[in-house]
Order: structure tokens, then C-alpha cells, then sequence
């Protein structure tokens, strides 16, 4: 199951860089009739939407990856930064786009629990200070 789900978001990659956008959505959606939800299958869907600007529909997948178990007996190869500090440092930026400067502040928050030393959360973090 693994091996299929990597081939889901690989064959996502490829898709999208063939310009078959509807392809690789469904490519990456297949993944969820294989298992459970897995991090970094939502945390690509994310990317996806926060790609063309839907930050509401971007922010729901990576909440949804926040909340996906990790398993990483699982035999697969498993992208640690997709179960918290990714999704909550790109849930930030979504909600700085959409105007949301306290939740923006929040999800960095949670970015720099999970990466204290993280340059991305930390500038961030001055960003959003400068614009309360």
C-alpha cells in the first residue's frame, strides 16, 4: 500500500508537469482509496490549492495533514515535517494572504513549536509582529 500511495504523489509530480492538472489531482486523490490519510498526501493537496490561490481550501488540507498519525512502522518514506511544522508554517502564510493577521500569528506559532530554529517561521514571526 505504501509503495502505491508514493506512486500516487509521484505520478501527481509528473502529471502536473505535463500540464495535465486534472490528471494529477486525480493521481493524488487515488491515494485516499488505498488508506487512511497520510500527511503527505494532504500536505501536497495543500500546495496544490495554496498553487492557484485557494487559501481556504489549501489551510483544510493542512489541518487535515496536522492531524494524520504517524505511523512511520508504516514502511514507507515518511516526510516528518509534513505532520506539523510544514502545514502549520503554510496554514501561516495562507492566512497572512487572506488578511488574517491573528491567525496567521497562531499557525507560526505552532510552526516555531514544532522548528524552533526554523529561518522561515522566524522571519515570519517579524512579519507579522510589524503588522499588528
Amino acid at each position: 500500500v505504501e509503495n502505491k500511495i508514493q506512486a500516487c504523489l509521484d505520478s501527481y509530480r509528473c502529471y502536473l508537469a505535463l500540464g495535465r492538472e486534472e490528471a494529477a489531482l486525480s493521481a493524488l486523490c487515488y491515494a485516499f482509496a488505498l488508506d487512511v490519510p497520510h500527511a503527505e498526501v494532504c500536505c501536497a493537496l495543500g500546495y496544490h490549492f495554496q498553487a492557484r490561490a485557494q487559501y481556504r481550501a489549501s489551510n483544510e488540507w493542512f489541518l487535515r495533514a496536522t492531524r494524520c498519525s504517524k505511523k512511520h512502522e508504516r514502511g514507507a518514506f515518511v516526510s516528518p515535517q509534513c505532520y506539523d511544522y510544514l502545514p502549520w508554517l503554510e496554514m501561516c502564510v495562507n492566512y497572512a494572504r487572506m488578511g488574517d493577521v491573528l491567525r496567521a500569528k497562531r499557525c507560526n506559532d505552532r510552526a516555531l513549536r514544532a522548528n524552533p530554529t526554523s529561518a522561515a517561521a522566524l522571519g515570519n514571526k517579524r512579519i507579522l509582529e510589524e503588522l499588528r
